[in-house]
């Protein structure tokens, strides 16, 4: 296997790959074993037919896409211990040229943690209370000028009583507050994603848009509700809404990596009690199970990581 690196951008990388034909044709060979029992031949019992009659009787994309799976772990692999890369995604794979009795070539696109320059998390927390309360007299303002408004309107009584009634349920809305430690959180979080400095790649952003973008289709769909359909109720142009996802995606990934620093900053840490208490409080036990996986385990770990960093800035902003 020949493998050259290449850097694409500030922690992104790009490794082209180059397996033998012979390789190649040995793990086709090996895939084929696999094939063997689901395939009836004329002349033979199930399993005992030679391979090449075998492989007649296989579809071609599906016999790819099995050895697929087999070579790219190996080469993911290699590139990672050759070129000491240390991924924070899945890479990216550009096959160029995959067929038995032929070289498998093609590249790989690999996305390392990006450097992150902190903002004084600390000052922002100190001073998020008076500035929540700034917005929230703010908002409690403009409200009562559009009561105001609405009130000294000249209108047709049904008009009036509409806009009364309409009034009215915004004085009821503000009953439902958010809470202020969230008003808090958000606050803090806003200023310090716009003011540390982080440089995402964009093939993770695009990454996390598209996730986004499929989550929103999928409810969507859910509701039983088309697209299209969609889109003329609200007027919404679908250019905006991939455009408002990938601002989102852009300032979630930014607010990660932020945490994730400052809790290294801040020496914070999860033990496995912690991790395990989270597995023992759910009820379900399939769900149990699958929590207990090691995978699983580590995003209870960051998830519990973040919540002590907003903890510490609640305590700061809350203290100040």
């Amino acid at each position: 296997m020949k493998l050259t690196i290449k850097e694409l951008s500030n922690k992104v990388k790009e490794v082209t790959f180059d397996i033998d034909a012979k390789e190649v044709s040995h793990e086709y060979e090996h895939v084929l074993v696999h094939f063997k029992d689901g395939v009836s031949v004329k002349g033979f019992r199930k399993g005992k037919a030679p391979n090449h009659l075998v492989k007649e009787k296989i579809d071609k994309n599906k016999l790819d896409q099995e050895v697929l799976q087999h070579l790219f772990p190996k080469i993911v692999e290699q590139a990672i211990k050759d070129h000491k890369i240390i991924p924070i995604m899945q890479p990216k794979l550009k096959i160029t040229e995959l067929s038995d009795g032929k070289n498998f070539t093609g590249t790989l696109t690999f996305v390392e943690r990006p450097e992150v320059e902190l903002a004084k998390y600390k000052e922002i927390a100190k001073k998020a209370l008076n500035e929540v309360k700034k917005l929230d007299e703010k908002e409690k303002s403009e409200k009562k000028s559009e009561i105001v408004t609405a009130k000294n309107m000249n209108e047709a009584k049904q008009k009036a009583k509409e806009g009364v009634k309409e009034s009215s349920e915004k004085i009821d809305s503000t009953k439902q507050e958010i809470p202020m430690e969230q008003k808090l959180l958000i606050q803090i979080y806003n200023q310090m994603v716009d003011k540390s400095k982080i440089e995402l790649a964009e093939i993770m952003k695009q990454e996390e848009a598209n996730r986004l973008m499929g989550q929103f289709l999928n409810q969507l769909s859910r509701l039983g509700i088309q697209l299209e359909d969609y889109l003329k109720q609200t007027g919404i142009k679908i250019e905006k809404i991939r455009e408002d996802y990938a601002t989102q995606a852009e300032r979630s990934l930014k607010l990660e990596f932020i945490l994730s620093e400052i809790s290294k900053v801040e020496k914070l840490e999860i033990d496995e009690k912690e991790i395990q208490a989270v597995i023992d409080n759910t009820p379900d036990e399939e769900q149990k199970k699958m929590l207990s996986t090691p995978e699983q385990k580590y995003y209870i770990e960051s998830t519990l990581l973040k919540n002590k960093v907003a903890r510490m800035l609640l305590d700061i902003a809350q203290k100040a």
